[in-house]
């Protein structure tokens, strides 16, 4: 143990032939320059004795008791040589009167072991003592062989002697501690009031205080001097008793009023506060020829109308907008998931000709999947491809043939999924052949030619076209703004030593900027392809979720460093990640915080930032159809010339205000519920399934089954009615099939919530091909085939003229749904000219009977589906039989 040198107190002295208990013999107090005056943490003295040839006593190691003999050797290390010629009259030992006592049986110098090693003065003790602190020094011999008072020749008054201890009858495992320093001198606390919380309170607090610390002030004028000191601390204390409430206010959900705090706590119980959802819409752009280069997604701006827009026509310079058509209108642009990519716009697809094949009143039915287009165009050929977005959209009315009549609820944008292209030999008509998902069916029957009112009775075409140049955009409009630089720390530099700096690099202070311009865009990442490759539809395009929307900010550092990117939250940042989250207050300005080293990224001192984020967003983006009547191009681009008429035949939707922090009060202790996360029971699968196939799915279920070795979680997909073909890549050639994109998908997302120890099989419902006979009685007066026919149609597989789905449709059948004779009856009975009807025959094609007829209803496994669809084999049959009638 080293020992270090404390100040000496009255000690017993214990020497070679000292008796037990004997009282002190000296006291070190009377020896010159052992009782220290002074405290010292940086000792000189030591290099001013080494300086003068002395020497003195370094440290002290103690070592542990010889489980022989219990004796304690102390190798004492030195300032200067050690002498050879020290006996134990030399040694003396102090420490407190009533401390164990302990002997001096030897000494002698120990050489050193290694080049790198001192050597040292060995000094063999009878036994340890306790835990007080034990003082050795060096002295001159006294008489009768004892140790004597004054320190040996040669060596230091301050350093022949030096403490060392022990610890329990061992040896101590740490230095001796430092003698106690100077106490501070005892002062009264003052009587405080410590209900004061407010300014007057207070002031009232500190001129009371003032009255007792200086008892002849009694001004109290507003403008003498001590009443502005003692009303400026009033102030302070006001300001720093808020900040004490508020943060004891806002350290809890409960009573927590400011939006960030409400967000930190929210996040803690994985919830997430939203920032609301910018609106998107579908924009079509008539161009009167093709620009070249092409226009990229973040070359072109569309704005509503403002005051004193120019007619439309031309494109708009972007910086020659004046201030009214930012702030008075609304920006939306091209939303692309490379914003770099070019813009499809050709001329001659402003307005597209449906082909009737030169047939008369033709119409696109209700769930239409597919549409056939002239290929010809006053500019050429169409050049529609897999992906392109197109309106269909009713310009005429059906019966008048007017414009103005036209219904603006016949409007509905698809994305093509595959396209081909075909000629019509009978009017010599080049054609385009496009086809969309079912999950962008038409909602509605669209016409496509029809015959004029009376009494001209002509026939009316082009009732209905498509249109193309259809361009996906969202609220917002980008701007940058300088940030920085990090500041540097705001410490003073600390010394290792006596004016020696230390050599640490500086730290950077607090560093939480704001951005300039409130409401930054929180918007939704556009949706990827589908487990199996297809692209997203459009309905799917403009399906919102605020949850999984994030700010549209960017951060580049100016000294070229890699970018910086928002996160919701630094909890699963690490310590190199270049992230940071933004944090939206109550008047929607937002603060950008960053890491910490430890999560997430500290920005170096000195550093300095560009900001480019978005504006815009919330309900104020959800304008009307034919708004957005405007195009203008940013600085740099081409095509200034050239004619375009934009226009959003749809109104734009998903602009949602921020959630409330009352709203997310109320939704937190319920959130954990309110989303399946995993799956334990059949119920658990059956719900995730449905969840993950959206509204491609009408129906799910799950059964956990024994498989001798471990369960087997058996999840059936009932799919929506109309999946068909479609040119995405997950499936051989023409295309896939959306059943089998549908169980990949639910797949997927099944196989991460799992529980450990199932197994999972995800597979299309059975299907229960049903043979039925309806056998009907036909009213007088009534077209007997017509019955039959109209019969056909009510329980067939489509979706009738009324866009009412019939009978059989399958959306209309979920698991275990049975055929009941009576459901049966009641529609055929509804069909006019019946007059009465009877089941004859029912039964589960392929299959022998089973009396489903005789017990009035057909039952079904709970995995399995009718379906009865004339129109594919082995898909069930109905047939009508009809008699009576004419």
């Amino acid at each position: 143990m080293t020992g270090h040198l404390v100040p000496d107190r009255p000690a017993a002295t214990y020497g070679p032939g000292a008796p037990a208990g004997a009282p002190a013999a000296n006291d070190p107090a009377t020896v010159p320059g052992t009782d220290c005056a002074v405290e010292c943490t940086v000792d000189h003295r030591r290099e001013l004795v080494i300086a003068h040839g002395l020497n003195g006593i370094d440290g002290i190691e103690v070592s542990d008791p010889n489980p022989a003999d219990g004796t304690v050797v102390l190798c004492v290390g030195l300032l200067g040589p050690v002498p050879d010629n020290l006996t134990v009259a030399n040694l003396r030992i102090d420490a407190e009167p009533g401390a164990r006592r302990v002997r001096v049986l030897g000494v002698r110098a120990r050489p050193p072991h290694t080049e790198d090693e001192d050597g040292c003065l060995e000094v063999t003790l009878d036994r340890p003592g306790d835990t007080t602190t034990y003082h050795l020094a060096v002295v001159e011999p006294g008489p009768h062989g004892h140790p004597g008072r004054q320190p040996r020749h040669g060596f230091d008054l301050r350093h022949h002697r030096a403490p060392f201890g022990f610890c329990a009858g061992r040896a101590a495992e740490a230095d001796c501690p430092a003698g106690p320093a100077c106490p501070p001198v005892p002062v009264t606390p003052a009587a405080l009031d410590y209900l004061a919380k407010d300014y007057a309170s207070f002031r009232r607090l500190v001129l009371d205080r003032l009255g007792l610390l200086v008892p002849g002030w009694r001004e109290r004028h507003v403008p003498d001097l001590g009443v502005t000191l003692a009303e400026l601390i009033a102030y302070a204390a006001d300001r720093l008793s808020y900040y004490q409430d508020a943060v004891a206010t806002e350290a809890y959900l409960g009573t927590a009023r400011r939006r960030i705090s409400v967000r930190r706590h929210a996040r803690l119980v994985d919830y997430r506060l939203h920032e609301g959802c910018n609106a998107r819409a579908f924009v079509t752009v008539e161009v009167g020829r093709e620009p070249s280069p092409p226009w990229r997604a973040d070359q072109v701006a569309l704005l509503t109308g403002y005051p004193g827009a120019p007619p439309p026509g031309l494109p708009l310079r972007w910086e020659d907008l004046p201030p009214q058509a930012l702030d008075g209108g609304h920006v939306f642009e091209p939303l692309a998931a490379d914003p770099a990519a070019p813009l499809r716009l050709f001329p001659g697809h402003g307005l597209i000709r449906i082909h009737d094949w030169g047939d008369g009143q033709c119409c696109l039915p209700a769930g239409a999947t597919s549409v056939t287009l002239v290929d010809r165009t006053p500019a050429g050929p169409l050049r529609l491809a897999a992906g392109d977005l197109l309106v269909l959209e009713e310009v005429l009315g059906p019966r008048t043939g007017r414009p103005g009549d036209a219904d603006p609820a016949h409007r509905h944008v698809v994305r093509l999924a595959w396209v081909r292209r075909a000629h019509d030999e009978v009017l010599d008509t080049p054609l385009l052949e496009a086809g969309w998902s079912t999950a962008d069916a038409l909602p509605f029957p669209l016409c496509v030619s029809a015959l004029g009112p009376a009494p001209d009775c002509r026939p009316l075409g082009d009732v209905s076209v498509a249109r193309g140049n259809v361009l996906l955009v969202d609220h917002g409009t980008w701007t940058e703004e300088p940030l920085g630089p990090v500041p540097g720390t705001t410490e003073p530099p600390r010394c290792a030593g006596e004016c020696r700096p230390a050599e640490e690099p500086p730290a950077p202070a607090r560093f939480r900027p704001r951005l300039g311009r409130p409401g930054v865009t929180h918007a939704e990442p556009l949706p990827g392809p589908s487990g199996c490759g297809c692209p997203a539809t459009a309905a799917e395009l403009l399906r919102r979720d605020p949850r999984r929307a994030v700010p549209a900010v960017a951060l580049t550092e100016t000294a070229g460093q890699p970018g910086w990117q928002p996160v919701p939250d630094l909890l699963a940042a690490g310590p190199d990640d270049r992230v940071f989250a933004v944090e939206t207050d109550d008047e929607r300005v937002s603060w950008l915080r960053f890491g910490d080293d430890r999560t997430g990224r500290r920005p170096g001192p000195g550093s300095s930032f560009t900001a480019r984020y978005r504006v815009g967003g919330g309900p104020e983006g959800n304008v009307g159809a034919e708004t957005i009547v405007h195009l203008a191009l940013r600085p740099g681009t081409g095509g200034q010339d050239i004619v375009t008429r934009p226009r959003n035949p749809l109104p734009a939707v998903g602009g949602a205000a921020p959630e409330t922090p009352a709203e997310a009060r109320a939704a937190i202790p319920v959130a954990f519920r309110a989303t399946r996360e995993r799956a334990v029971i059949a119920d658990d699968y059956a719900e995730l399934a449905r969840r993950a196939g959206g509204d491609r799915l009408q129906g799910a279920a799950a059964e956990l089954v024994w498989t001798g070795s471990w369960y087997e979680a058996d999840v059936t997909l009932d799919p929506r009615a109309g999946g068909g073909p479609a040119d995405c890549a997950c499936g051989a050639p023409p295309g896939c099939d959306d059943v089998a994109c549908t169980v990949h998908e639910a797949t997927e997302a099944l196989e991460r919530a799992r529980r450990l120890g199932h197994e999972l099989r995800v597979t299309p419902a059975t299907e229960v091909p049903v043979e039925i006979e309806l056998t009907v009685c036909v009213q007088p007066f009534h077209v007997r085939a017509q019955v039959a026919q109209a019969l056909r149609e009510e329980f067939s597989a489509d979706v009738l003229p009324d866009a009412r789905p019939a009978f059989f449709h399958p959306d209309r059948w979920g698991f275990g749904d049975g055929v009941h004779v009576s459901r049966v009856l009641a529609a055929a009975q509804a069909v006019p000219g019946v007059a009465s009807a009877e089941v004859t025959r029912l039964l589960r094609q392929g299959e022998p009977d089973q009396g489903a007829l005789a017990r009035g209803v057909l039952a079904v496994g709970p995995h399995e589906v009718v379906v009865v669809d004339n129109t594919r084999p082995r898909s069930g049959r109905f047939t009508a039989v009809a008699g009576g009638g004419r």
